[in-house]
């Protein structure tokens, strides 16, 4: 038959399994996630990288007292993905 295949798509479902289905703390599922939605997006020819964007990320601290470290979390996820040096970056 012919060459043509339906675009991969993620949605929360398939996010979701590859975080749920991911050994580790949450910063090595959330890479792991975000690795998934690179791997679709570069088969697909219209994209060529990922923007995150977050209107209220200047509100985000860690909180020691509580053990609770979202920024840092944040930070060291995106670096981490920005370190693996995808293509459009």
């Amino acid at each position: 038959m012919g060459g043509t295949s339906a675009p991969l798509r993620l949605g929360f479902k398939e996010l979701a399994e590859v975080y749920d289905q991911t050994a580790g703390l949450v910063s090595d599922k959330l890479k792991a996630t975000l690795s998934r939605i690179w791997e679709v997006i570069q088969k697909q020819t219209a994209f060529r990288g990922i923007i995150f964007a977050d209107d209220e990320v200047q509100t985000m601290t860690d909180h020691a007292d509580n053990q609770q470290y979202p920024l840092s979390l944040l930070l060291d996820v995106f670096q981490s993905f920005q370190k693996k040096k995808p293509p459009s970056c």
